[in-house]
């Protein structure tokens, strides 16, 4: 794993549970078009979601959407890799969580 995924990842496991923290599972779960189940485990950090549960989160939660951002402008300041392949790399590391629905 590169030290940008393992940034991402890190980051990730941090941020997502704080920010949907604040909200009702239930609505998280039909914000994100998942299960409460889901949501709850997201909530205590035990998975993160899978990326179209992420994606759908990001566009509801601009602190989620800032961070996204910052990564695809940290990925490419150097001008070696593409927003393309930063995004590639956010949802292989979503995809590989064990139970990240």
């Amino acid at each position: 794993m590169s030290a940008f995924a393992a940034t991402v990842e890190r980051e990730a496991r941090e941020l997502i549970p704080r920010v949907i923290g604040r909200e009702c599972a239930k609505i998280l779960a039909f914000k994100a078009g998942s299960t409460k189940r889901s949501a709850l485990n997201w909530q205590n950090g035990e998975h993160l979601p899978s990326v179209p549960h992420f994606i759908a989160l990001a566009r509801q939660y601009p602190e989620l959407r800032r961070k996204v951002l910052e990564w695809l402008e940290a990925s490419t300041g150097d001008n070696e890799r593409d927003p393309q392949q930063v995004l590639t790399e956010i949802a292989r590391l979503l995809l590989q969580q064990k139970g990240g629905t």
